[in-house]
């Protein structure tokens, strides 16, 4: 059975690899599906997370995206936090965590790909790119599968890396912050050849902090080179490749309600405390990737554009956490836990696409077939653990049983789809796709074994009319589709299949007179098998989870020197414990408001300076199946600010804090309570030549 499989993956590249020889990479061809997408933000590298290489804003669904220079004001340090500021985006419900990215989308799980190709995230696996090494973060909402094949019903969150320039250009800087926080990064962009046809980029960090509570820290070191080759006026190639290490002490955000939410005659539990085990608690992830996008342009107008990417994770990771309150007795009771393993993942996409133009309709028709093969061995453990004597002063020195068990996985994913995009005149846009997914997947897990095929067809349609006065309205429905991997031990029984169906209606509006963009949509979204805690360890998947509420988002410059965001999302979302029992998702929020703004002054005595300020609040929510009745995890915000010096051309000094008041709450509850991020300050100094 291996010996066949593997020869289906080296067909799969032959095939693959003959077809570049007789087509070969890449320029993308913006055609301009309406007059309005050269007036606002348009991406149009082929590691974007739209098929057609470009990401627009007139388009029958809801999009975000962040760039570069927005992650770099802000000081974001994960990929989670720059979401910080977007309609529908929920992140920090875990608190502080640096060893993943937490993340939400209109109240459900969301999935990653990296420049286009989709991220394996099972268990303690999952790649979380060094955001540094970000040009752009995308956000396609909702449920979607017709991109990727497999996705979450929140929405896909795409990565795209930095990549050679047309110019040379280079940066180096140097932070220090809050919990001994402190790290160099660098970033240079150059030319190999005299007709600037090969172009290379090398992009570097190291990082090293502590932890929020006590006992914890992490190290990160980051290697990104990458080379496009620009080999004719119809033809180019990029190549990418990234080594990424991280280890240390994870924060153990893990809290009983008992001594956080609700507060015991002894009072709160500090949000240094550390309930892990000091010198046992451990974690290390080392990843490599290397891929390559390749675009052709033909005579004919028909344009062939080609993705692979290989991805390697290695992961050690142990410790205990804490399971629950002894309240009679002050005591916590302690779980331990541990994986370790590699998962090794092969991702490539092939597809072909070109415009026709006929009287006052213009068709846009994409056409692809893409093929991913994963496999993930290792092995792992929950097991039960200690008793610490004391919740406010614990006394460690617990050594874990750990009797870890095998896991193996392989999955292949085979996928064919089709999409076409008819326009009316430049006002009337129609899409229409479908995807035709063939999953397989076998191995074991926690001693049971499986082997599982799916079949599984989506489709998603869309329509939006671009008025007059530029007012855009749109209503479109997709549906998505994962296969979820593992054996639920609290469950008895394999993971289910994650789906959803989401009907979605707005608005998008870019009037010439408004320097920006604003949107507003409803969302309804249907989806089976989502997951929530148990405080087994292992999440435990529920029966229909129904997330539905509006989204309100506005970027405008409002003069030269300002600059304003603003966001708001009502979500109201439901999950069914059983055929009988409807809770309010845990951790929704129903309401959320986020805004930004920043001034740069460009004369007088203050010339050079930048200031920004911004506020984050998070409404209340509940925890109905874990906490007693009429239990409300308190609304919370918090304030963001930024100030920014010039000393030179080439050289500026720039001040963060998030939360600058230190805002203690509580983030959210599910089963356990997370405090949310405490303050945290930084101080950057960048050379750009």
């Amino acid at each position: 059975m291996r010996q066949n499989r593997s020869i289906i993956f080296t067909r799969v590249l032959i095939a693959n690899s003959l077809l570049l020889t007789l087509t070969l990479p890449v320029y993308a061809t913006a055609e301009q599906n309406d007059k309005k997408n050269d007036d606002v933000d348009v991406i149009t590298v082929i590691g974007s997370v739209a098929k057609t290489g470009e990401m627009r804003f007139y388009d029958p669904q809801s999009v975000a995206s962040v760039s570069q220079q927005t992650i770099a004001q802000q000081n974001f340090e994960k990929v989670d936090q720059a979401l910080s500021y977007t309609s529908g985006a929920l992140q920090g419900m875990y608190g502080n965590d640096s060893k993943t990215n937490w993340l939400k989308m209109r109240g459900l799980d969301v999935s990653y790909t990296f420049n286009g190709s989709p991220a394996i995230t099972t268990g303690y696996f999952g790649e979380t790119a060094d955001i540094y090494g970000v040009e752009q973060v995308e956000v396609v909402k909702g449920a979607n599968s017709f991109l990727y094949g497999a996705s979450k019903p929140g929405g896909t969150v795409n990565l795209i890396s930095k990549r050679p320039t047309d110019s040379p250009q280079g940066q180096i800087k140097t932070y220090w912050g809050s919990d001994h926080n402190q790290g160099i990064a660098g970033d240079y962009s150059g030319i190999l050849t005299d007709d600037n046809s090969v172009r290379y980029r090398l992009v570097g960090t190291y990082r090293d902090r502590d932890g929020q509570q006590d006992y914890t820290n992490y190290k990160s070191y980051y290697l990104a080179p990458s080379l496009i080759w620009d080999i004719d006026n119809q033809t180019a190639v990029t190549f990418l490749a990234s080594i990424q290490k991280t280890h240390g002490i994870p924060e153990n955000g893990f809290l009983p309600a008992y001594g956080t939410l609700i507060s015991p005659p002894m009072g709160k539990i500090d949000k240094d405390t550390f309930f892990g085990e000091p010198g046992y608690n451990y974690y290390s992830k080392d990843n490599q990737s290397l891929s390559y996008e390749f675009k052709h342009i033909f005579d004919n107008e028909w344009t062939f554009s080609q993705n692979y990417r290989y991805s390697h994770e290695k992961v050690d990771i142990k410790g205990v956490y804490a399971s629950y309150a002894d309240e009679l007795n002050g005591k916590m009771v302690r779980n331990s836990f541990g994986q370790k393993g590699s998962v090794d993942s092969h991702t490539i996409d092939n597809r072909l696409t070109k415009t026709f133009n006929f009287a006052d309709w213009t068709n846009s028709l994409l056409v692809g077939f893409e093929y991913q093969h994963t496999k993930m061995s290792g092995q792992d453990y929950n097991n039960y653990g200690d008793s610490l004597t004391d919740l406010y002063h614990p006394s460690y020195g617990y050594k874990p049983n750990e009797p870890y068990s095998p896991f193996l996985l392989k999955a292949q994913e085979y996928g064919i789809y089709l999409q076409n995009q008819l326009v009316y005149d430049y006002r009337l846009i129609l899409n229409q796709g479908i995807r035709y997914n063939k999953i397989k997947n076998n191995g074991y897990w926690s001693g049971a074994d499986f082997d599982r095929d799916y079949n599984h067809t989506t489709f998603n349609l869309g329509a939006m009319y671009v008025f007059d006065n530029d007012v855009s309205p749109y209503m479109s429905y997709s549906e998505s589709f994962t296969p979820v991997y593992g054996y639920s031990d609290s469950q008895q029984t394999l993971y289910k299949p994650y789906s959803a169906k989401q009907w979605e209606v707005g608005i998008k509006y870019a009037p010439d007179w408004l320097q920006g963009e604003m949107t507003f949509d409803y969302f309804h979204i249907k989806a089976q098998n989502a997951f929530t805690s148990n405080g087994t360890g292992q999440a435990a998947q529920t029966l229909e989870t129904l997330s539905k509420g509006i989204e309100f988002q506005l970027k405008t410059q409002l003069t030269e020197q300002i600059n304003w965001n603003a966001a708001y999302t009502y979500t109201d979302a439901t999950t069914d414990l059983s055929p009988t029992r409807t809770v309010q998702s845990p951790m929704i929020p129903k309401h959320s408001i986020a805004t930004w703004i920043d001034y740069q002054f460009t004369q007088g005595v203050f010339d050079g300076l930048t200031i920004g300020s911004g506020i984050r609040y998070v409404g209340k929510t509940k925890d109905e199946a874990n906490l007693p009745a009429g239990t409300v995890v308190p609304s919370y915000t918090v304030w963001d600010a930024m100030i920014k010096y010039d000393i030179s051309r080439d050289l500026n000094l720039q001040l963060n804090a998030a939360n600058l008041t230190n805002k203690s709450y509580i983030a959210s509850c599910n089963y356990w309570c997370y405090y949310g991020a405490e303050r945290n300050v930084t101080a950057t100094l960048s050379y750009h030549f």
